[in-house]
């Protein structure tokens, strides 16, 4: 596809137009990420920055500058990485590049231009693997271009030497007989059929999901981290403080006095301020605020300084989106209770209020503990009391000391919080919890369903989840699957795959891919006792086929993690009776890892009988390899009739399918029969292959498109 039509298709419609633009350019940037160097992890982490680049000015992107826009991007999230890419190509020999290149040769270069500074590398990937004059290379990393006329020679030479600087032992080359350059071209070829590193749909959600996130830019890092803490802590984080913490914040206050009144002088000169209008918004935010919560000093609220601070941050950055902005203090500065009226299961965007709602209250969680806190040390309460302040809440207690308690137990009641005594380290504390019961018994009131009373306490039982025990995740994981297949259609799209994401959080911990160890016999044994009694459940399909794969390792664990998207599919209504080992994710060529070696044996003689351990994918990807290399021989004897070949073929693109992020689904409907379903990431079928079982192989009978 053409810029021109892309960027027309992004007129058009954005988002559709934007997909266009990743399906053609994304293997563009895998290319030049690997050419200069990076292992896979830190590709996969460049194509994601490139695009979320892109994306995010992908308006002001002139009509005639959509591919220098790309290229652009791509060298902008390069630069992150030089540090990363010089330990790589430090510790690592040209070995490294045995499964890209067949060519040792090209290893060696490869390893070799690895090596080079960016100053001639990037012009030499430019030029030499992706055909761009030096006019075009000057517009893009903004040099020179009579400066690229000699940088391009010089690095060539610096690659040269460096090429002989390698043990004679490791390479073939000989200059005398072909020029580096040729060889340069021919690695193009290679580059090309490089695997997949990135999936098109996960990359797609990467950028919508940052594009989301990042629109207070330079206040980001601020945002994000208030709501990975917000999250982190949803009704499970106990605020302690004793005396001794008490004294030391004391100390340390006093040193921030000091700390806080020079940053202040140096800011000063720095800080723009605001628009007028946000800061009216704010002001009329907090005495909103301050008028449903009850509290007279709210300028000291936790909330309202988060909130200030960023605000704060904003002065010195003029690219602040005003409406964001102003959304975002309104999401904040709301009491729970505002919001908790505005709970309605009958409601379009029911949903979204409820998960507004968990958000909010595990803030103001936080936020009433820390100002409980300070009114702890305010009016020096004693711990003695502590007991008496906590029977406030019943309406009879004996506590007769500060009013300001007695009006903060009050608003925490109203907003529907309870205050207990935990017990830590013989230290007694008071804290503030988010009561899921009252809002339980609200939800009841209002008519909510059953599913989402337990979806409810379902997100409360994970306060008491233990992630230092690894045998429980089996357990956490089995409660999420009873609620989904439980509650399933009662679910928006959104708690649904919220579920499905923690079930594949509990089994990625649960089978340890992380430890890239040998199994031992006691997680052998568990994993055993999970399919023994639990042999329907989908968690076990997945334990299983993890199980078999690493017992055909030699019991090392494989690096191969859980994909969300195979979970995804494994709870696809679609496709219920299909088992996890009988997914496979197309993201290779040829699709299964044996096509090649079979197709080289069985396309000479098309014996049948050498096909009687394929499985029906596997049929599949040898019809697939045979239909792109046009071997009609080959095709012919995979299929039921020649009218398939005529009616269906021309219109399939194997081999594109392993860009698109398509999966591969087969069902065995009887012992010989089956159905292997094409698919996309969200589960809906590009097209289907029926199969049959003749004589013992596996032959294809229908593809309906």
């Amino acid at each position: 596809m053409s810029d021109e039509l892309i960027y027309q298709s992004i007129k058009e419609n954005k988002q559709e137009g934007f997909k266009q633009l990743v399906t053609h350019y994304k293997s563009t940037v895998e290319q030049i990420a690997f050419q200069y160097g990076l292992d896979q992890e830190n590709i996969v982490s460049v194509v994601q920055e490139t695009f979320v680049k892109l994306h995010r000015g992908i308006d002001r992107v002139e009509r005639h500058d959509l591919s220098g826009s790309l290229y652009r991007a791509t060298m902008d999230s390069l630069k992150d990485y030089r540090r990363i890419q010089t330990t790589i190509t430090n510790n690592n020999s040209y070995k490294m590049y045995g499964y890209y290149f067949e060519n040792l040769d090209h290893m060696v270069i490869q390893h070799a231009l690895t090596k080079l500074d960016d100053k001639y590398k990037i012009p030499i990937i430019l030029h030499h693997f992706h055909q761009m004059t030096l006019e075009e290379i000057s517009f893009i990393i903004k040099a020179n271009s009579d400066m690229l006329k000699k940088l391009i020679p010089q690095g060539m030479q610096l690659l040269h030497v460096n090429i002989e600087k390698m043990d004679a032992k490791e390479t073939s080359i000989d200059f005398h007989h072909v020029k580096l350059s040729d060889m340069l071209d021919e690695m193009v070829y290679s580059y090309e059929r490089l695997p997949e590193f990135t999936q098109i749909q996960e990359l797609l959600n990467q950028v919508e999901m940052v594009g989301q996130k990042q629109k207070w830019r330079k206040s980001i890092p601020i945002l994000v981290g208030i709501v990975g803490l917000i999250l982190f802590t949803f009704l499970s984080v106990n605020y302690i403080q004793g005396e001794r913490q008490r004294q030391v914040l004391k100390e340390e206050e006093a040193s921030a006095s000091v700390d806080s009144e020079m940053d202040d002088l140096d800011n000063e000169e720095d800080n723009q301020g605001l628009d007028p209008e946000l800061e009216a918004y704010f002001e009329e935010a907090k005495e909103r605020l301050a008028e449903e919560l009850g509290i007279e000093d709210i300028d000291t609220f936790p909330t309202v300084t988060m909130v200030e601070g960023l605000l704060n941050e904003l002065k010195s950055d003029p690219t602040y989106y005003h409406d964001d902005t102003k959304s975002y203090i309104e999401m904040l500065l709301q009491s729970p209770s505002s919001l908790k009226a505005k709970l309605d299961p009958n409601a379009i965007d029911s949903v979204d209020y409820l998960y507004q709602y968990f958000y909010l209250v595990s803030n103001y969680e936080y936020a009433f503990q820390e100002y409980l806190n300070q009114l702890l040390w305010d009016y020096d309460i004693s711990k003695d009391d502590y007991e008496s302040i906590v029977s406030l809440q019943e309406g009879a207690s004996s506590y007769k000391g500060s009013e300001k308690i007695i009006e903060f137990i009050d608003v925490l009641g109203k907003q529907g919080y309870i205050l207990t005594t935990t017990s830590e380290q013989d230290a007694l504390t008071l804290t503030v919890k988010f009561s899921i019961e009252n809002l339980i018994q609200y939800m009841e009131h209002v008519g909510y369903s059953d599913a989402y009373i337990a979806y409810v306490k379902y997100i409360s039982n994970k306060e008491d989840q233990d992630w230092n025990r690894w045998e429980s995740f089996a357990a956490y994981a089995l409660e999420a699957e009873e609620l989904l297949s439980t509650y399933e259609d009662s679910y928006s799209a959104f708690i649904r795959d919220s579920i499905i994401e923690d079930i594949e959080s509990y089994l990625h911990n649960y089978l340890r891919f992380w430890e890239n160890t040998i199994v031992t016999e006691v997680e052998k044994e568990e994993y055993n006792q999970l399919l023994a009694n639990h042999p329907d459940s989908i968690l076990s399909q997945v334990v299983k086929t993890t199980m078999r794969n690493w017992e055909e390792n030699d019991w090392k664990r494989t690096e191969d993690a859980i994909r969300i998207y195979d979970m995804r599919l494994l709870f696809d209504k679609r496709y219920q009776h299909i088992n996890y080992e009988d997914t496979l994710i197309l993201d290779s060529w040829p699709f299964t890892p044996t096509t090649s070696t079979t197709y080289e044996s069985y396309s000479e003689e098309l014996n049948q009988d050498m096909l009687s351990e394929e499985n029906p994918m596997e049929i599949v990807s040898l019809y697939a390899y045979a239909s792109v290399r046009k071997d009609t021989d080959t095709m012919s004897s995979l299929i039921y009739s020649e009218e398939l070949l005529d009616s269906e073929e021309e219109s399939l693109e194997w081999f594109e399918l392993r860009n698109s992020g398509a999966y591969a689904l087969t069902e065995y409907q009887t012992e010989h029969s089956a159905v292997v379903f094409i698919v996309n990431w969200e589960g809906d079928p590009y097209f289907t292959i029926n199969l049959d079982k003749d004589n013992g192989v596996w032959v294809i009978t229908q593809i309906h498109k």
